[in-house]
């Protein structure tokens, strides 16, 4: 399943999903509404948001999860450096997904696309997942008048 989201408030929004041809495919639908707590495409989203923005969202994730704000903070900043988000059962047990930033003109981020399956399947190819995922966000991206590096 492909899907594309945004942020509101304090919340992912599904903007559309692309469903495989498979009995097994991922539960969330377009309008779908869900806390930013985990799941690769809520990481993705937060990594690249303003920290006035994050502070309120990073204190309910410290307080939900019971992490430490520095675990999180961290994790956030990685994803922003490498480009993409990966997780295994945070949100769903058995659903992995793959998340990656669309960037704007001036490079901001309010949207991405995320790949998702059942994780078995979706940990084998992890790699080859990742590539594609942050190919297609590049190619968004690009439509929006990114300027980014080939």
């Amino acid at each position: 399943t492909v899907s594309l989201h945004t942020v509101n408030e304090r919340n992912r929004v599904c903007i559309d999903v692309v469903h495989a041809a498979s009995t097994l495919r991922s539960v969330t639908q377009p309008g779908e509404q869900i806390p930013l707590l985990a799941g690769s495409a809520s990481k993705v989203l937060m990594a690249y948001m303003p920290q006035n923005e994050l502070t309120p969202i990073l204190t309910n994730i410290v307080r939900t999860a019971k992490r430490p704000k520095s675990d999180v903070v961290e994790e956030l900043s990685r994803i922003r450096t490498q480009g993409y988000a990966v997780s295994h059962g945070e949100r769903v047990l058995g659903v992995s997904a793959v998340s990656a930033p669309i960037k704007d003109v001036n490079e901001q981020v309010h949207y991405c696309v995320s790949l998702n399956g059942p994780s078995v399947r979706v940990q084998a190819h992890e790699k080859d997942f990742v590539k594609l995922v942050i190919k297609a966000a590049a190619n968004i991206s690009r439509l929006y008048g990114a300027q980014l590096r080939q």
